[in-house]
């Protein structure tokens, strides 16, 4: 799916919660916070028998003045996490990403549509706000490489690669910026039984971002 950029200040606005002060003293009055949304979903390609696939990747380099804070999931997200799962992962005011116990949840904020997550205003001190979404339990290696980029490895576990897989991630951009724009290429790798499977296994990534070739 393509990646949807949300204001963090817009967020909060959306239910009543001025948090103008707070986010511009943890930013700075320049910098203002985005919740980066996206996922991939490896596709088989058609007409062929499905393989099972071991292993998928999704790096994405932001253009411009911008800053990764945070992002999920990561390991710490395994620990909390049941196969299947709803989980729930708070988002601070200014881009803090976390799973802490007592997330007590209020209503879904109106006027956001994201695919298989929701948003919700919540009562915790340190994050007042979440976004929940269906976890697999899966090998995950992640982090920020350069100032605005994430990179998720993701390696099967106990469940199946091919479903869609959530991401998120935040970042700090100039204040007013009118639009995010950048770069997503991923990788697919299949699990590789005979010579000829192995020959076959080595997906071409799709520099789109809309998935890739199992």
């Amino acid at each position: 799916m393509r990646p949807r950029a949300i204001s963090v200040r817009r967020l909060c606005q959306l239910v009543d919660q001025r948090h103008d002060a707070s986010i511009d003293a943890a930013l700075g009055e320049a910098k203002e916070p985005v919740l980066l949304y996206q996922g991939m979903t490896p596709f088989h390609p058609a007409g062929e028998r499905p393989h099972g696939i071991f292993g998928m990747g999704y790096p994405i380099q932001i253009e411009g003045e911008v800053s990764t804070v945070a992002w999920q999931p990561d390991s710490s997200l395994i620990e909390v996490a049941k196969v299947d799962q709803e989980v729930s992962v708070g988002l601070g005011v200014g881009g803090a990403l976390g799973t802490p116990s007592g997330l007590e949840g209020l209503d879904v904020i109106p006027g956001i549509t994201l695919p298989h997550a929701k948003i919700h205003a919540k009562t915790h001190q340190e994050f007042r706000l979440s976004i929940s979404f269906v976890f697999n339990l899966l090998r995950v290696q992640a982090g920020a490489v350069g100032s605005g980029e994430a990179r998720w490895n993701i390696y099967q576990q106990d469940e199946r690669l091919d479903r869609f897989q959530p991401l998120t991630h935040t970042l700090t951009v100039p204040r007013d910026t009118p639009k995010v724009t950048g770069r997503v290429t991923t990788w697919i790798r299949r699990n590789a039984g005979t010579r000829t499977d192995r020959d076959r296994a080595q997906a071409r990534p799709d520099p789109s971002g809309h998935g890739a070739p199992a």
